[in-house]
């Protein structure tokens, strides 16, 4: 029996390397993770991010739903969330005006004009090859008088305008992802990029006012993005990851790879002083002929480490031009170090007030498993669109569509309230953007099946 009044959302993530399949299930105010695969061992995209072989990979797909269906009596995906690597995301400001005036009278801002210009952003990307994954309005005028978009509705005008930041991407990298759920008759149930889904899960009213910072520690690169508002500003792509650092350390202890992350993930505590004293480590070396005996006691081997990951994290930081001209910025950091003991307290060098947080959130069904943090993010993306509807209206889900009057549980609007770690002291996450501003643009755009 189909269970209709579940909430059912399936992600896929299509990495290099990597090729990760996710079903979850949003029930009260927690998403919990119901089911989980993934491919390791192939390589999926070229340099440029198209998937290499979408025969292969969809056949690949294909075994996973088969797989959780028939483990899930009653539930059909028909629908996936598409989440795009960040990698090649281009960031375009443009700007677009429409006549309002009615009889050469003024207008009053409206609702709809409001959607009619946004979505007249969304439909051009700045060359040809590409397209608009998503449009971000910065700021709105109406006869040229800029006004803020909370108090526009008040005003009337013959003019209507507005700046546009417009996140894009070539569109055969978006068409060779969308391309491998159409061969599964599959449709695309929204469509996202990895970086900006960590940012809706750390956005809260700690950071609301000033420039956030995400950065995506990986094994051999590391993605970051500096945020304004809620409005992706830069983003760069580094070409070397947490591995690195760990080579730089095993170099300069004259120890193993395996050892240094031995000691960096499941033996050192960098918000402990339990070992800070004890004997730690001890290592062998030929100098001169003879063998020569260091060793290390706790708080001195996390020096060690301490130094390296924030040279490497203050080089991060550098990149973004924020970051000089003395702007205050918070900074959530995601990815590798997410399993590391007390990574914020390393992060923060000593000061408890510093504005430096790894992102610490319990998830049902999954046990600290970092690579699916852009899955959380996109699963509270879709919800606050269901969210918003009123109980007449169709709730969208992977399972099917269906409507809001016959979901038995009560679902509130609180796609970002789920508590964050800051040390001794937590905070509620709270919204600070919406999905396109609040505004609904096409709602069909999330039901449509390309072909």
């Amino acid at each position: 029996m189909l269970l209709n009044n579940q909430r059912v959302y399936a992600t896929l993530e299509i990495r290099q390397n990597q090729m990760l399949f996710t079903v979850l299930k949003k029930t009260h105010n927690r998403t919990m993770v119901v089911f989980k695969k993934e491919d390791n061992k192939t390589t999926f995209l070229n340099d440029e991010l198209i998937v290499i072989d979408v025969h292969q990979t969809a056949n690949k797909l294909k075994t996973f739903i088969n797989e959780y269906e028939q483990t899930h009596d009653g539930y059909k995906i028909v629908k996936v969330a598409l989440i795009l690597p960040s990698e090649k995301i281009q960031l375009k400001e443009t700007y677009e005006k429409i006549n309002i005036e009615t009889n050469k009278k003024p207008a009053k801002i409206t609702k709809d004009l409001i959607a009619k210009l946004k979505k007249i952003a969304f439909s051009k990307p700045s060359i040809e090859q590409n397209v608009v994954l998503e449009s971000r309005s910065i700021s709105w005028s109406v006869d040229h008088f800029q006004i803020p978009l909370n108090r526009i509705f008040q005003h009337e005008g013959k003019e209507l305008s507005a700046l546009f930041k417009n996140y894009e991407m070539n569109n055969q990298i978006v068409k060779s992802h969308k391309a491998v759920l159409q061969k599964n008759d599959l449709e695309v149930l929204y469509t996202t990029t990895s970086i900006n889904e960590l940012y809706r899960l750390a956005a809260n009213e700690t950071s609301k006012e000033n420039s956030t910072l995400i950065i995506d520690w990986g094994e051999d690169k590391i993605e970051a993005a500096m945020y304004n508002q809620g409005i992706m500003e830069q983003n760069v792509v580094i070409p070397w990851g947490l591995n690195e650092v760990v080579k730089i350390i095993a170099q300069q202890l004259k120890i193993k790879i395996k050892n240094v992350e031995e000691y960096l993930f499941n033996l050192l505590n960098f918000s402990s002083d339990i070992l800070n004293d004890s004997l730690v480590m001890q290592v062998f070396t030929k100098v001169d002929g003879y063998k020569k005996k260091q060793q290390y006691s706790g708080i001195k081997l996390k020096e060690i480490f301490i130094k390296e990951l924030n040279n490497s994290y203050d080089m991060i930081k550098k990149l973004f031009i924020c970051y000089n001209n003395s702007i205050e910025i918070v900074t959530y950091n995601f990815g590798c170090v997410q399993k590391i003991m007390g990574a914020e307290q390393l992060f923060k060098k000593g000061n408890a007030i510093a504005n430096d947080y790894v992102f610490n959130q319990f998830n049902m069904g999954v046990n600290n498993n970092y690579n699916l943090n852009s899955s959380f993010g996109t699963i509270k993306a879709i919800e606050q669109i269901n969210n918003v509807k009123n109980q007449f209206e169709e709730v969208i889900t992977s399972i099917g569509v269906i409507s809001k009057q016959h979901i038995k549980q009560k679902h509130e609007n609180t796609i970002f309230r789920n508590p964050m770690n800051f040390g001794k002291n937590q905070l509620q996450q709270q919204a600070h953007f919406l999905i396109n501003e609040g505004i609904f643009i096409d709602e069909q755009e999330i039901l449509r099946k390309e072909g």
